[in-house]
């Protein structure tokens, strides 16, 4: 009798721990399906704007790549988005793009078999067309800190180059959240024997 009492205690620690350990496992579960749908989320609204604002241009020459371009403007939504995660998700500081309130700022990545340097004046001249008004006077700072870029830019690759091209635009303020929707900005790479076009409508 006194080893069966024994074996019915037992055999109910041993129904409470199942129960236990099932308990802490599904709610571990849902903790952790619910934190990745929280992350999706953030992440997609982000890249999302990015992608919106993100333009291409392949140039090809007898079947063989010339050029592949990608770029993006800085308006006031894509540099609200930014805002938003600098600090979560791409632990990073906003680098440019709060420096003036008066430019107009582009991310240019640029790739070239032959390779090519889109900061070389000699060879390059960028111009900026803002409804109507055009801008040919600019900086541009050659990015190289891959891990930092792909970081919020991840089109950028181990062969493209990167640039920072800010234009000085008096009509332009970066905080300004209730811009025209319809602005047209058009962003032209000319070297001696291209021109390329990026539009953002």
């Amino acid at each position: 009798m006194f080893f069966h009492y024994l074996s019915h205690i037992g055999l109910n620690i041993l129904i409470r721990l199942v129960i236990f350990n099932l308990a802490f496992i599904m709610l571990a579960g849902c903790s952790h399906k619910i934190s990745k749908v929280e992350v999706r989320l953030f992440n997609d609204n982000y890249f999302d704007v990015l992608d919106d604002h993100n333009r291409k241009a392949n140039i090809y020459d007898n079947f063989g790549t010339k050029y592949l371009i990608q770029g993006v403007y800085f308006s006031s939504e894509l540099i609200e988005a930014i805002s938003v995660n600098h600090k979560d998700r791409f632990h990073m500081p906003l680098f440019d793009l709060n420096q003036s309130e008066t430019s107009s700022l582009f991310l240019i990545s640029i790739y070239s078999p032959q390779g090519t340097d889109l900061s070389d004046k000699k060879n390059w001249a960028l111009e900026l067309n803002k409804s109507g008004q055009v801008y040919n006077t600019y900086k541009i700072k050659h990015l190289t800190d891959k891990e930092f870029i792909r970081k919020f830019y991840p089109y950028a690759n181990l062969w493209s180059q990167e640039y920072l091209i800010e234009f000085h635009t008096s009509t332009v303020s970066l905080d300004n959240h209730n811009m025209v929707k319809d602005e047209s900005v058009s962003l032209t790479l000319n070297n001696l024997d291209l021109e390329i076009k990026l539009n953002w409508e």
